[in-house]
């Protein structure tokens, strides 16, 4: 995923760069913290960091005789103490950590190229009926990734209540639109923004192959 993000960077000046999603609690968060970073400056300062749990089940860690944590609120502990770690790795100091899992001391750091951070978007969509710990999480970073079943001008206008952070936040849609019928399309991205959303993923529909994310790219956004 890195080296195809890494290849991306060189070849392109404007795009946003980020992997969908890293699950952050099957990773190394120092390690994960070199890796983005170094993107971060490949790319001049364009990388987005979505993060979410990973799914509890996988058959392909049988097949690799890995085992993985499968309790939710484990995951949901390596997550935010894995977010902390994170971020405070982002820096040109040394830094020090102790949480629950996680117990890091005097960990050289490095900073990205963006301000104050790399953007961080977490999952978001249960909203509203989700956990406090979900609440806090959202509050906290830069983006909440949500799907069309969520109230996203009730979800912006929370956010703009409770939040402490003055850093921009991102409302992220995932969704999919018709790329041979750009009006249509456009009507479905115009009235997500129009309720607050401030990005659009392009989501393939279930049971896609290779060939026809490649016809959805060569058609184009909206217009």
């Amino acid at each position: 995923m890195w080296v195809a993000l890494a290849a991306i960077a060189v070849r392109t000046e404007r795009v946003r760069l980020g992997p969908f999603v890293t699950a952050l609690p099957r990773h190394r968060p120092w390690k994960l913290a070199s890796e983005t970073v170094s993107l971060d400056h490949l790319s001049l300062g364009r990388l987005i960091l979505p993060v979410g749990l990973g799914g509890a089940e996988d058959e392909r860690w049988d097949q690799l005789g890995l085992v993985e944590e499968m309790d939710r609120q484990v995951r949901v502990t390596l997550l935010d103490e894995g977010l902390d770690v994170l971020s405070g790795l982002w820096s040109d100091h040394p830094f020090t950590y102790q949480g629950e899992r996680y117990n890091i001391r005097d960990f050289p750091g490095r900073p990205p190229l963006q301000t104050p951070r790399i953007p961080i978007w977490v999952p978001g969509s249960g909203w509203p009926d989700v956990p406090p710990t979900e609440i806090r999480r959202i509050l906290k970073w830069d983006g909440v990734v949500v799907d069309p079943r969520v109230d996203m001008s009730a979800l912006r206008s929370f956010v703009a209540q409770t939040r402490d952070e003055t850093a921009p936040f991102d409302i992220v849609l995932e969704g999919a639109t018709p790329g041979d019928d750009r009006a249509k399309a456009l009507d479905a991205v115009q009235v997500a923004a129009d309720a607050g959303a401030t990005w659009w993923l392009e989501t393939p529909p279930a049971g896609y192959d290779l060939a026809s994310v490649r016809e959805r790219i060569d058609q184009g956004p909206p217009e």
